[in-house]
């Protein structure tokens, strides 16, 4: 596991320095699994799909306040990345807990790019976000920025956020 989300982590590196391009790997394209065969082309495009509907879900459930939602997707082994490192899904939960009541920044996201790994056990999702809350003086201040997240396939089929970071928006060279 941990070779896995090296390498997709390498993937996420490399992509922070190229232009985002769709990636998909098709059974020929690498050797056989150990936990199986290797999913299609076909099924590539069915895991980028769930995920990015997931993703997408994940976003919504912050939209909407639901906290037991948001913590539906998250790995009890997560860790996300900001001002802070939370690490766990206590921990997530409590760091995130400023999203979810009265008075609660709005922050929204949306996956533009969905990867998935070779195998069909990880996948990647970027995009932008924003977040807005009203400041001392009542005028809205806003800052938006680009979120990475790693996820990995349960054995049911579903996703949950492996890791999870975000950055002001990247520079172009």
């Amino acid at each position: 596991m941990r070779a896995k989300t090296f390498s997709l982590i390498l993937l996420l590196a490399v992509l922070q320095i190229q232009a985002p391009a769709t990636l998909s790997a098709g059974a020929d394209a690498a050797p056989a699994s150990p936990a199986g065969p290797m999913p299609s082309e076909e099924e590539l495009l069915g895991l980028q799909k769930s995920l990015r509907e997931t993703e997408t879900a994940f976003a919504a459930s912050v939209a909407n306040q639901d906290r037991d939602q948001f913590a539906s997707f998250i790995a009890d082994e997560a860790i996300f990345v900001a001002a802070t490192v939370l690490q766990g899904k206590e921990a997530v939960l409590e760091g995130w807990a400023v999203f979810f009541g009265d008075g609660a920044p709005k922050l929204v996201w949306k996956p533009v790019l969905v990867v998935i790994q070779e195998d069909g056990e990880l996948g990647m999702t970027r995009g932008p976000f924003t977040v807005e809350q009203p400041g001392p003086d009542g005028t809205v201040m806003s800052q938006s920025g680009l979120f990475n997240s790693i996820w990995q396939r349960q054995p049911d089929g579903s996703w949950k956020v492996i890791f999870d970071t975000g950055c002001p928006p990247c520079q172009s060279p």
